[in-house]
C-alpha cells in the first residue's frame, strides 16, 4: 500500500518539553513526506527551544482543553489519516479509543513514565497531581495494560524491549561536516544543554568542572537560569532556543551527560547526546543503556558516581584535541547512519503502514 499521507498527532501539551518528541516525530515525518499536524492542549507559552520555530508552528493547532482537541481531530479525520498519540498518558490513550473505529491509531513512548509515573517529582507535586487526577498508580496501570494491545513506536531500544513495535529515534539534522575547534583556545568549554531533571546528575557536572578549574581555564555553560551559588567559571545562559542550543555546540569542546541508574536513566535517551552528535562535539557519559546504544562508541563513558572519572575524562579531551576531533567525526557520522529525519523516515512509515494495513483488515 501506499505510504499514508497524513499523521494526525496529539499530545497534552505545548509548554512542556514533550514538545520536543512531537518536533522530532515531525522533522521525521517531513523526511518521509507524510503530512503531519499536532493537536495539543494550551497549557501556557511554547516551549522555550521551539519558540520562533515558525514553520514548526504552523503545523501545530491548540484548544483549550482535551475536549477541544477531540473536536478539533473529529474535524480532521479524512481518508489516509493515522492517529499518533504522543506520550502514552491515560487520559491520551482513552482520547485515542473514541477514533479507532475511524483511523489506525499509533502510540509514541519515549520515556518509562509508565514505568515509573512519578518520575523525580516532588511530594507536593505528586499530591497535587492526586488531587487532580486521581491515584496515578492506577491510571498508569490501566495505561500499561492498554497498549499492550495497540500499535507502538518507541525511541529507544530499552524501551522497545519493554513495548515491542517499531523503533522511531530522536532526529536531528546533520548534514554540515563537524567545524574544528581551535587546539588553543580558551577556554575549555564543556556545555550542559537541556532541561535539568534529577536523574540527569547536573550536581556531579558542576563538581567535576569545578576540580578541573583549578588545574586550567575552563567554563561550563548551562541552559537554565542562575542559581544562588553560580560558580566563576560558569555561564547560566537561561532557557535557550534550538538555534541558541546549536550556536552553543559549535563553540563547545565537549559535553557531560550524567544519567543515573533508575527507571528514568536506565530507559532514556536524552536528546541533548542526539544535538551533540550531529553537531560533532565528543560527549562523556555515563554507562546507562540508551547512551551507550546511541554513541556507538564515538563517547567517553565513565563510572556512575565517580565524579574524579568525569573531571579526569574532560582533562583528557583538553589536552588531547585530536582526540576530542576524532570523537567528535565518529559521533557525526554515528548521527548521520541513525539520527537524522531521513535515516529514521524509512521505519515511521513502516509502523504507519502496519496500523494502516491492520486497521484496513479489521473494517
Amino acid at each position: 500500500m501506499n505510504k499514508p499521507p497524513r499523521i494526525v498527532a496529539i499530545g497534552s501539551t505545548i509548554h512542556r518539553n514533550r514538545l520536543g518528541r512531537v518536533f522530532s516525530l515531525w522533522l521525521t515525518a517531513r523526511a518521509a513526506g507524510v503530512e503531519f499536524r499536532y493537536f495539543g492542549v494550551d497549557d501556557g507559552s511554547v516551549w522555550e527551544p521551539l519558540r520562533g520555530h515558525e514553520e514548526f508552528l504552523a503545523d501545530v493547532q491548540t484548544a483549550p482543553d482535551l475536549a477541544g482537541v477531540e473536536r478539533e481531530v473529529a474535524g480532521a479525520l479524512g481518508v489516509g489519516a493515522t492517529m499518533l498519540v504522543c506520550k502514552p498518558r491515560p487520559e491520551l490513550l482513552k482520547l485515542s479509543r473514541k477514533f479507532t473505529g475511524s483511523m489506525p491509531v499509533v502510540v509514541d513512548i519515549d520515556d518509562p513514565e509508565l514505568v515509573d509515573p512519578w518520575g523525580d517529582t516532588t511530594l507536593v507535586v505528586r499530591a497535587k497531581r492526586i488531587a487532580r487526577s486521581g491515584p496515578s498508580q492506577f491510571r498508569f496501570g490501566w495505561a500499561r495494560r492498554t497498549v499492550q494491545g495497540m500499535h507502538v513506536i518507541t525511541s529507544n531500544p530499552l524501551l522497545q524491549d519493554l513495548y515491542g513495535g517499531g523503533l522511531v529515534p530522536h532526529v536531528r539534522e546533520a548534514t554540515s561536516a563537524p567545524t574544528p575547534r581551535p587546539t588553543t583556545a580558551e577556554p575549555f568549554v564543556v556545555a550542559f544543554i537541556g532541561t535539568i531533571r534529577e536523574h540527569k546528575g547536573l550536581a556531579d557536572i558542576r563538581e567535576a568542572v569545578a576540580a578541573l578549574a583549578q588545574q586550567r581555564a575552563v567554563q561550563l555553560c548551562i541552559t537554565a537560569p542562575p542559581p544562588v551559588d553560580a560558580r566563576p567559571w560558569e555561564q547560566w545562559l537561561g532557557n535557550t532556543t534550538l538555534g541558541e542550543g546549536r550556536a552553543l555546540l559549535e563553540r563547545a569542546h565537549a559535553v557531560a551527560i550524567v544519567s543515573r541508574p533508575g527507571a528514568w536513566g536506565d530507559r532514556q535517551l536524552p536528546v541533548k547526546l542526539i544535538d551533540a552528535m550531529a553537531s560533532g562535539v565528543p560527549a562523556v557519559i555515563t554507562p546507562r543503556p540508551p547512551l551507550v546504544w546511541a554513541a556507538g562508541g564515538s563517547a567517553i563513558v565513565v563510572r556512575d558516581g565517580w565524579v574524579t572519572d568525569l573531571t579526569d575524562a574532560l582533562r583528557l579531551l583538553a589536552d588531547d584535541p585530536e582526540l576530542g576531533r576524532a570523537l567528535g567525526e565518529a559521533a557525526w557520522r554515528r548521527a548521520r547512519e541513525l539520527f537524522t529525519p531521513t535515516a529514521a523516515a524509512p521505519h515511521l512509515v513502516e509502523a504507519l503502514e502496519r496500523a494502516a494495513d491492520e486497521h484496513e483488515t479489521h473494517r
